[in-house]
């Protein structure tokens, strides 16, 4: 997802800042005392130039450096009278600056600077003398022009060429809205004799124009005694090769000065016995760049290179350089279609070029079958989502030609469904996105998946890598897109370029893992000429220079010409030039590299196939070929001494996998907050995502014949509402996108509420009613045993005893509405139920909480367990005190009351949070809304504000507002319901609610999906932390006690300030092992719930408006975080109990009381879901599904309890298919218990085959249905 505006907001930013910084470059300084001038020798043992003087290591480096890496902003305060620098006294660690500003860097006060060295010469050196400056990179639009002075006589100026802009940062890529690389250049000047001084010298570099200079080193190194006519005054060699007589030679371009007129030239180079020569038919005068062609260094060592140029009938010098080993590169092309499921295009013309892009890559595919490995052209389906379509869009025929292809290699289907928001996926969304690729898919054409792909988005779940571990991913392509994240217009993070690591997922699986930190089309950052040749895509995008004007049907452009082709091979040669000592810089670990050309919804390259065939014709290195995931995952896996399939053999320089960065945590995703441009949608799909799983267990257990269909449609509809587009590039207040995403919100609540109502209505259809009047069941869909009110219809006119059937006593309840009651059922089993009987006559349950009450004059709220004060005529929660702990949950210090509604204007879009504007209500009434003996219930209104203003004028962004407050006989846990009827409000904004709790130096522990994750500690480096997508719950505790914060559907959290678009990721590389810096963490305990935003510049709603209810639900404890007690506190408040009508002398399979049907033994192990099989013919999967989850990092053995006898069962993937391990059954009363494997935060998939009579019990209701996603279940009830 590239916005069209994304090319302009850097440029802005830079002018507006003129931020200007000089990288210097360089290790562990080799400066020579004055007047030395023998040979030395690098610590590696290669050669070393001899030299008056050296200030660092031509070594492509800053690190040694002053400010280096990346501090430009301190060079004012550092060096307030500029760099002075004395060779034999002063450090390049602390007296040379890395960054050189100029006189358009207003950050380091818009003036000239100068960096002056002192060095001594002995009597009686007569020689010119050499200036050779290395930089690592210049400003990329406006580079400095350097004025060299020797002992303050001018000798030359030299304006340097642009850069890539990264040097100022020190770092080697930096991807903000457009592409930063490093671009090294070295300068050579001319010291005259005569401007030299017996004794104590000075060199001055004076930046009179542009912006930095970022160096690598500053040599003074003797010239030749005879320099000739043409004098080389600086080297820089590229990462090219040619093969010249079967010999490999290395490109270098020198810097030349040429004193004599202009004519043919040679340049002869040498390397020890190696020798090569390059011919110039016409070497200007003066000053010119040539490329040559010399003997590589032939070892890891620099090597003496003497390059001699002569002129014809001129007299020629030879000029010794040190020439540096050259990595060997493999470039391999990653190519295909980034998946937008709308943005650029509607969601169905998207489909439709999808599908005809995939025609195009099938048809060349079929025509370079015949050509040479590295050219046959090859495409990645980075989603199965395109797959789905195609294969239900296009004929047999069409369908076949794809599977052949898939089959050749040169097609790969990878694992994952789409570019999903995870932050915002259940966990079971998450795992079953995974089935179409890893089995539907991959059975279908024969092709296991063993890649997988996460474009655009800035985050992955740390479960996510568990999962495809398990399903047999062994590679994840990362290319994520770096707007609104911390590397958006600055690298104020420390992973700014490229990284492969091992990803350890919580239970200790690892998955290899490429960050793409240059976003996913980086190839096409090379030169805007391959999409612009190869593959313009149809946009009405005005300001795309590639775009072609949209038609459909969708036809190919023509293949380039070979006078193209040619050119743009040279244009791919430049571009790795440029683009690989960037590489280089950042320490990229390993010699090959996977180069993406993916865009959004954009066609395959035509004539990608001509160009690396041009191009393997000139060059011999670096390496270049069409390449998949897969391909490249084998050369990457490939150790040193071995050959890969594909040719690849990797450089000495080269890391094996073994030794690559282990790192560990969750990647919490910086897109996740757009979500909240359309806050009610999300929190519908967040209820319905709870609802999906609770409906399934229950229904799978009833035996419900159309159960799983109902509820695997509705989790594709949510998986289609998390999917990361949600709009077009430009903010309209009518996008006809909109409605479409809005509707797959819809459909995930309509369905899942009726995959919950079927549920019911068949497990209770199961359960004995020996009574002869009507009764309930109440149903726990959760795995821990649980007391909670329940909401349930009773017969109309119905107002006798509630009587739980197992203890036979009365239990009371209030009305709560017409034809329902509501109750606090008891002790209701885990995956269980607990049946009451409606008697008739009075109701004689004693209340149930002498302490439960509401009293007006002092505005107490009171139960057994907490006592709630507010203000009744501010509406303010002043006070929520913990009677048993006694102590005090809010925090008195802070400015916000509990869960004040907080409304912020914010200056503007992608904005920093400000509260220069921020409005909370001041006033409100307040009313009881219950009084029974189960709850009290008070609502506080805040006064009506129409049109989102005060009486002050003062904006609001709300019609109104209100919050109900209860708390429930007996239960520890305070309920707050926040309604608001929101405004239509086009400019930026932002709405919270506040829950300043008082603790402490916190640590903050919120549920990620699948896993608890602490704030900082817990996450990778470089992910968000302004804001968290909270699944079931949000812990802040020291060790003395703590709260937990749960919502059923506000996801979005912030802790100990409203951070909003700070920008602030948590530290640390993805490419060092070793411990990261410790993350800014909060001081105090305040949580701030991230209710609804419109901040986005593109993609998200530009407004909304309309009814939003948040339910919000608060607990506290003794001691530090738990997480068995929070995880199954968060399940227990994202999912209600739910209730059943039994028919009076009802039979049923199960008893009449109170039973767990599904449970472990083990309270750190929870019961995921019950669900039948996946369907999959060609494999012997068992007819139901249980998935285990364990929470608290202990691994070992569990007993799976089931109601009924279990004829056999095994381990299998998250997919569902089976891994080999056999598990064993024993049987426990009329049930069995099943051993069972469970790791650390394991998420486990167990198969399940009921003995002989379960199918009875159940109806033998697995019948063979197709769901709404195509995918097909058979019935293996009785299948043997």
């Amino acid at each position: 997802m590239q916005s069209h505006a994304a090319g302009k907001r850097r440029s802005r930013w830079w002018f507006v800042y003129a931020l200007v910084a000089v990288v210097v470059t360089a290790s562990v300084p080799a400066v020579s005392e004055a007047g030395t001038s023998g040979t030395g020798a690098a610590a590696s043992g290669g050669y070393t130039q001899p030299s008056v003087f050296a200030i660092g290591a031509a070594d492509r480096s800053d690190a040694e450096l002053a400010l280096a890496p990346g501090d430009f902003q301190k060079y004012a305060s550092a060096f307030p009278h500029d760099v002075d620098y004395t060779v034999g006294h002063s450090t390049p660690e602390k007296d040379w600056s890395y960054v050189q500003p100029g006189p358009a860097d207003a950050w380091a006060g818009g003036k000239d600077h100068t960096a002056t060295i002192h060095y001594g010469l002995e009597n009686g050196n007569a020689g010119d003398l050499l200036l050779q400056v290395d930089y690592v990179d210049t400003h990329d639009t406006d580079p400095p022009t350097i004025e060299v002075l020797s002992n303050g006589r001018p000798v030359e100026s030299v304006t340097l060429p642009a850069g890539g802009g990264a040097g100022a940062y020190g770092v080697g890529y930096f991807e903000g809205t457009v592409g930063y690389s490093d671009q090294p250049h070295e300068i050579g000047v001319l010291i005259p004799k005569d401007t030299l001084n017996a004794g104590q010298n000075s060199i001055s570099l004076r930046t009179t124009a542009g912006s930095w200079a970022a160096y690598d080193s500053v040599r003074l190194v003797p010239a030749p005694a005879k320099p000739g006519a043409v004098r080389v005054l600086s080297m820089t060699p590229t990462v090219l090769f040619k093969s010249v007589g079967g010999q490999d030679r290395q490109l270098v371009d020198v810097a030349v000065d040429n004193t004599a007129d202009t004519g043919p030239a040679v340049v002869s180079s040498t390397l020890g016995e190696a020798t090569s020569e390059t011919k110039i038919a016409s070497l200007p005068k003066g000053r010119s760049t040539q490329r040559i062609e010399v003997p590589p260094a032939p070892s890891l060592a620099a090597a003496k290179l003497e390059v001699t140029p002569s002129l014809t009938g001129q007299p020629a010098g030879t000029y010794p350089m040190s020439l540096p080993y050259q990595r060997r590169w493999t470039f391999e092309i990653l190519h295909g279609n980034h998946l937008d499921i709308g943005y650029h295009y509607d969601q169905a013309t998207t489909r439709q070029l999808s599908d005809a892009y995939l025609d195009q890559a099938v048809s060349q595919c079929q025509a370079t079958a015949h050509r040479p490995d590295a050219e046959r052209f090859r495409w990645t389906n980075e989603q199965a989502w395109m797959l789905d379509s195609y294969v239900q869009d296009r004929p047999a025929d069409k369908v076949a030609a794809l599977g052949k292809c898939v089959a050749s290699g040169q097609i790969e289907n990878t694992a994952g469904y789409d570019n999903n928001l995870g932050d915002l996926s259940s966990t079971e969304q998450l795992i079953r996105s995974q089935n179409k690729g890893v089995r539907t898919f991959a059975e279908k054409f024969g092709v296991p998946a063993t890649t997988a792909m996460q474009e655009d988005i800035a985050g992955v779940t740390a479960q996510k890598i568990q999962t495809l571990a398990k399903d047999g991913v062994k590679l994840l392509v990362n290319g994520t897109n770096p707007d609104h994240t911390g590397r958006w217009t600055e690298p104020a993070s420390d992973q700014n370029s490229p990284a492969l690591f091992h990803w350890k997922a919580p239970d200790g699986s690892k998955v290899l893992t490429f960050f793409g930190a240059n976003s996913y089309n980086e190839g096409y950052g090379l030169d805007e000429a391959f999409k612009c040749t190869m593959a313009p895509w149809p946009t009405d995008d005005p300001t795309d220079p590639c775009g072609i004007t949209p038609e459909l049907p969708y036809h190919p452009v023509e293949a380039p010409s070979s006078a193209t082709v040619a050119t743009l091979a040279g244009k791919m040669a430049d571009g790795l030039v440029n683009r690989a000592p960037g590489l280089q810089v950042s320490r990229y670990p390993q010699s090959v590299y996977p180069l993406m050309f993916f865009q959004d919804t954009t066609p395959p390259m035509n004539g990608i196939s001509d160009v690396i065939h041009a191009y393997s014709q000139q060059y011999s290195w670096p390496k270049l070929k069409m390449s998949t995931p897969s391909r490249y995952l084998a050369d990457a896996t490939t150790p040193h001494g071995e050959v890969s399939e594909s040719g690849y053999s990797p450089d000495p320089t080269s890391q094996d996998v073994g030794q690559l960065p282990v790192k560990h945590g969750d990647y919490p995703d910086w897109w996740s907050d757009g979500a909240g441009s359309s806050a009610a949608e999300t929190a519908e799909t967040t209820r319905a995502q709870s609802r999906i799983t609770a409906a399934e267990t229950l229904g799978t257990l009833g035996s419900d014949p159309d159960l799983q269909r109902v509820v695997d449609s509705a989790d594709r509809e949510a998986e289609l509402y998390t999917e990361h587009t949600w709009a077009s590039p430009d903010l309209q207040a009518d996008d006809p996108q909109w409605a479409v995403k809005k509707a797959h919100a819809d459909k995930a609540s309509r369905l899942s509420t009726e995959a919950m109502d079927s549920a019911t209505r068949s497990l209770g259809g199961k359960i004995a009613n020996p009574s002869g009047s009507p009764g309930l069941a109440v149903f726990n869909p959760v795995s821990v045993v649980r007391s909670d009110v329940v909401t349930a219809t009773v017969p109309d006119g119905w107002s006798g005893q509630l009587v739980d059937v197992a203890t036979d006593a009365a239990t009371p309840y209030e009305p709560a509405g017409k034809g329902k009651i509501r109750f606090v059922a008891a002790k209701v089993p885990s995956d269980g139920y607990r049946t009451y009987e409606l008697r008739a006559g009075a109701n004689q349950a004693s209340k149930p909480d002498p302490a439960l009450h509401w009293d007006a004059r002092t505005g107490t709220l009171e139960n057994q367990y907490y006592r709630v004060t507010l203000s009744t005529s501010t509406g303010a929660v002043t006070s929520v005190y913990d009677k048993q702990a006694h102590r005090q949950l809010v925090d008195s210090r802070s400015e916000f009351a509990l869960n004040q509604y907080v409304y912020r204007p914010n200056p503007k879009r992608d904005g920093h949070t400000t509260p220069e504007k921020q409005w909370s209500p001041k006033s409100a009434t307040v009313s009881v809304q219950s009084q029974g003996p189960v709850s009290v219930s008070l609502k506080v209104a805040y006064p009506d504000t129409p049109g989102g203003k005060d009486p002050h004028g003062a904006a609001t962004g709300v019609e109104s507002a209100a919050a109900t407050l209860t708390l429930y006989a007996n239960t520890k846990r305070l309920d707050i319901t926040d309604d608001i009827d929101k405004t239509w409000v086009t400019t930026p904004e932002e709405g919270y609610f506040a829950f300043p709790f008082e603790v402490r130096k916190p640590t903050v522990t919120y549920e990620a999906p699948g896993t608890p994750v602490t704030l900082g500690s817990g996450q990778m480096p470089g992910s968000a932390m302004d804001w968290q997508g909270v699944r079931g719950y949000a812990d802040v505790s020291n060790h003395q006690s703590g709260v937990t914060l749960s919502s059923q559907d506000a996801p979005l959290m912030e802790f100990g300030h409203i951070r909003t678009m700070e920008l602030q990721p948590r530290p640390g590389r993805l490419d060092r092992s070793g411990p990261d810096p410790a993350a800014p963490l909060p001081d105090n305990g305040s949580a701030f719930s991230y209710a609804f935003n419109s901040i986005w510049n593109t993609n998200y709603r530009q407004a909304q408006s309309g009814p939003i209810s948040y339910h919000y639900s608060i607990t506290s404890h003794d001691g530090a975080f738990e997480p068995v007690a929070a995880t199954g506190y968060g399940r227990s408040v994202r999912t209600p109990l739910e209730s059943a009508a039994l028919s009076p002398s009802q039979e049923g399979a199960f008893a009449a009381g109170a039973q767990s049907l599904v449970s472990v033994d083990a309270q750190n192990v929870f019961v995921q879901t019950v669900k039948q099989a996946y369907a999959d013919a060609s494999s012997p999967a068992l007819p139901l599904t249980v998935r285990l989850l364990e929470v608290t990092g202990k691994g070992g053995t569990v007993k799976l309890r089931l109601p009924f006898k279990t004829a056999e069962a095994q381990l299998e993937t998250p997919s569902e298919s089976p891994t080999g391990k056999r598990l064993q059954v024993t049987e426990s009363g009329t049930g069995s218990e099943v051993t069972v494997p469970v790791d650390a935060h394991g998420i486990v998939t167990v198969g399940l085959k009921p003995s002989a009579g379960w199918c009875a019990v159940l109806g033998d209701t697995y019948s063979r249905s197709a769901d709404l996603s195509g995918a097909v279940r058979a019935s293996r009830c009785t299948r043997e």
